[in-house]
């Protein structure tokens, strides 16, 4: 019996095996989540922005930012462009440059019509474009550091705005500078170079293959490479920008998160890319199409980026990072305190608690009472607050219920005024004499049933 019991409760090999497999498979992937959340520090409630709990899909929520945000936004890209211009005129000139030598140089000139023969043209056209891109992207590193000044500000304001916080966008954009100038400007000086160097490979293969008389297969492969790097490059910037705003970490923790990041969720980042850049693809689309891309950039197109690419990162924080993370910030009285006057200011709870204490309340409540105004189903109501608010939907709350305070404090002071200019909404709640005879008469008729019935229920 023994042995038997022994046996029954014993596990069989292959399901020693099985357990152990299972184990292995939930520590690896158990291991394999922690490894992005490793060397991160969690900074929500810094600066008293608190991280909130999206309860609804990313792409509404994504919508609802930028629609109930708009004016915000719109600040925040006309910011932006005083840090992007610089970039904007290098293209300007590298294309002005561009334009002009191609039609200066004869190509396709007709000699014995005013142009000298030339005897030699191989590769010259490379060679010139070589020379233009060269001048150019020499001066993108330099550039690039201004522009990371403008995008540390940037993004910390629409990180807040994307955790549902209420923004002061001058002040938070350089409070933005301060916290992440230094991780932003090195990934973007990294990227600019990386750019570059890779723009000026491109440039190089084909002056190269033009030179030799056309392109062997490898210069193609090389070619296709390139690209692909730039691509995942631009990815992995994007990825630790987004990252540097809202955890705090020492870059190398960076530059390994944003790699991983930017190669594990590789479809689902070229993807939202993509959206993100749907105002900038206008741009080449034609002569009627880039009039509103350049429209729509100036006004909300970087900000509109910025958002996209924050929703869509901190979904991946949520999902991903933020459940395993084991280093949080602990704020500070200064950070709670900056919370509670943000709270304050955004609700008016000091004001509304103040009109709390007056409305219906003090000495004479009597004497409020015998004036407070019927309820009635029209006139003043008080607005509600949907599921994901903003600052506009408390706001009108505060404003109806001022209304609502007004409104009752007009018709205590002179009910039958008040009842003579709103006559129509009263006209359904009114009763005549005669009404109000025949509801006395079947409340008294009621009372009586009433006592009739209790004097049989004590006899039986």
């Amino acid at each position: 019996m023994r042995a038997q019991k022994k046996i029954r409760g014993a596990k069989t090999y292959g399901e020693k095996m099985a357990d152990k497999k299972s184990k292995n498979a939930y520590n690896k992937k158990a291991e394999k989540k922690d490894t992005y959340s490793k060397g991160l520090t969690d900074v929500s409630g810094r600066d008293g922005f608190y991280r909130n709990k999206i309860g609804v899909g990313r792409w509404s929520y994504g919508m609802d930012v930028l629609k109930s945000n708009f004016a915000k936004l719109v600040g925040v890209n006309l910011i932006m462009i005083v840090f992007v211009a610089p970039i904007v005129l290098l293209l300007f000139l590298r294309y002005s440059q561009e334009y002009g030598l191609a039609h200066a140089a004869p190509f396709t000139a007709n000699v014995g019509v005013g142009y000298a023969p030339f005897t030699n043209l191989v590769a010259q056209e490379e060679y010139i474009v070589l020379q233009i891109n060269w001048a150019f992207f020499r001066w993108l590193p330099i550039v690039g550091l201004w522009l990371s000044v403008g995008l540390s500000g940037a993004m910390y304001v629409i990180r807040n705005v994307c955790w549902g916080e209420d923004v002061s966008i001058i002040k938070d954009f350089f409070l933005g500078i301060k916290r992440n100038i230094i991780p932003v400007a090195i990934a973007t000086l990294l990227f600019s170079l990386i750019f570059a160097s890779a723009w000026m490979g491109i440039s190089y293969l084909d002056y190269i293959g033009a030179a030799a008389g056309g392109k062997a297969w490898y210069q193609i492969v090389v070619k296709v490479v390139i690209i692909i790097g730039m691509v995942f490059a631009s990815l992995w910037y994007l990825a630790v920008l987004s990252l540097s705003v809202t955890y705090k970490a020492n870059f190398f923790a960076l530059l390994k998160n944003g790699l991983l990041i930017s190669g594990v969720l590789l479809p689902m980042n070229v993807f939202f890319s993509v959206i993100a850049a749907l105002p900038f693809g206008l741009l080449f689309l034609g002569s009627s199409f880039m009039l509103l891309g350049v429209i729509a950039v100036a006004i909300i197109g970087l900000s509109y980026f910025m958002v996209v690419w924050t929703v869509y990162s901190q979904w991946i924080y949520d999902k991903f990072i933020n459940n395993n993370i084991k280093n949080a910030y602990k704020p500070t009285e200064q950070d709670e305190s900056l919370k509670k006057q943000r709270d304050a200011a955004k609700t008016g709870q000091f004001e509304e608690d103040a009109g709390y204490e007056t409305v219906g309340g003090g000495e004479d409540v009597t004497a409020f009472a015998a004036n407070a105004k019927p309820i009635t189903d029209t006139g003043i109501t008080v607005s509600t607050i949907p599921s994901v608010y903003t600052l506009s939907d408390i706001m009108k709350v505060k404003s109806s219920k001022a209304d609502m305070k007004k409104d009752a404090e007009e018709y205590s002071a002179d009910p039958k005024a008040y009842r003579n200019a709103h006559k129509e909404q009263f006209e359904e709640t009114e009763m005549t004499e005669e009404e109000m005879a025949d509801l006395a008469a079947s409340t008294e008729e009621n009372g009586d049933k009433t006592e009739q019935s209790n004097a049989a229920d004590k006899k039986d």
